[in-house]
């Protein structure tokens, strides 16, 4: 049996295998890391200290793949709200009428919603629409973490961290000082340490 023939039916893209081991930076995570992994996984799971709808604008190119299913699902374990406001959204996504209109939503609508990259309410709002509707059809599970300790109720859960899983079970992990944000993403000096299957 030749070494060809032990190959993995399925290998990663180009372009996740050439990954790098660390990413630091100013807006590099996002570019050149995030995007990459989203592109060509089937299910994303983090964890992070600061969740907010803003979070989506990091996701936007890997929005129709989700809404396609050809994403599973993205899985996000947060200690706090960086907008109280998402609260409205989240609830509104678990209430059944509500989430009934929202599975009615067209799709293009959603897509729409998200990316607005501006500040403004407007744009807010529209975001925090498509978390709604991201959660109410099961495309965005959102976990709710509480520390409790003994001490300073100002003690943070402020660990981030991150799998991709790929087909055959082939995964990329990361950890690091960003949150899922967009700031994170494209805009702060972060860094990461990523880990290959």
């Amino acid at each position: 049996m030749s070494n060809e023939d032990m190959q993995p039916e399925f290998s990663l893209p180009e372009e996740i295998r050439n990954l790098k081991r660390k990413y630091r930076g100013r807006g590099v995570l996002g570019r050149t890391f995030i995007r990459a992994c989203l592109e060509h996984c089937v299910r994303y799971q983090r964890i992070t200290c600061y969740f907010s709808s803003k979070g989506l604008l990091e996701w936007t190119e890997t929005l129709p793949r989700l809404i396609r299913g050809e994403l599973e699902l993205i899985q996000v374990v947060f200690y706090q709200l960086n907008d109280p406001n998402d609260l409205e959204a989240i609830k509104q996504s678990h209430d059944p009428e509500a989430a009934r209109r929202l599975r009615e939503e067209k799709i293009q609508e959603v897509l729409d919603f998200a990316i607005f990259v501006e500040d403004s309410d407007k744009a807010t709002t529209q975001r925090q629409k498509a978390l709604a509707w991201l959660i109410a059809n099961e495309k965005l599970e959102l976990r709710y973490v509480t520390v409790t300790t003994e001490g300073d109720s100002r003690d943070l859960m402020h660990e981030k961290l991150g799998v991709f899983h790929f087909k055959e079970g082939l995964q990329v992990a990361f950890e690091g000082s960003a949150n899922e944000s967009y700031r994170a993403g494209y805009k702060n000096w972060e860094r990461t340490k990523v880990y290959k299957s």
